[in-house]
């Protein structure tokens, strides 16, 4: 498909469906200027399972449960929508 073939496309689409393709270019373009990269879900998991794998590295059981023992020391209650707010409102629907 080429680029000519989508646009001929969208030009055959109603106003919910172009306007659906904008919220999605427009989340496209966000996760691309904050350098967020297009991956799967799987990738991402094994990220992930990496990164954890590497903080863990060189601590024994005792260091593990130190450091747990200081991330329980107080909660902190968050505003869950406010971790969305960079995005902006659409994305949060």
């Amino acid at each position: 498909m080429t680029l000519n073939d989508i646009l001929h496309a969208l030009d055959q689409l109603k106003a919910d469906e172009l306007t659906q393709v904008q919220k999605h270019l427009d989340h496209l373009q966000i996760q691309s200027s904050a350098g967020i990269p297009q991956e799967t879900p799987a990738d991402t998991i094994a990220a992930l399972r990496q990164a954890f794998a590497a903080m863990r590295e060189g601590l024994d059981e005792d260091d593990l449960q130190g450091l747990v023992d200081a991330m329980n020391q107080e909660y902190i209650e968050t505003d869950i929508q406010s971790q969305y707010d960079w995005l902006g409102q659409d994305i949060q629907e």
